[in-house]
């Protein structure tokens, strides 16, 4: 119990972090017009991350079993 509640803690420390971060340079860049170009690229290497770490551990696992 004890340590889902410093998990939960910690998580929302992040996460509120991270607001504090992207809120206000997201509000800063979008009133400027600039770095669209530099977020739609992160954004879509985080949504293509998540594949490339399972076709990873994917490879790994068929090459330790040859």
């Amino acid at each position: 119990m004890r340590r889902s509640r410093r998990a939960r803690r910690l998580s929302g420390a992040a996460i509120g972090v991270s607001l504090l971060i992207a809120i206000p340079l997201g509000v800063w860049l979008g009133h400027l017009h600039r770095g669209s170009f530099l977020a739609v690229n992160v954004a879509n290497l985080g949504r293509a991350l998540p594949s490339l770490a399972l076709i990873a551990v994917g490879l790994a696992f068929k090459a330790g079993t040859d």
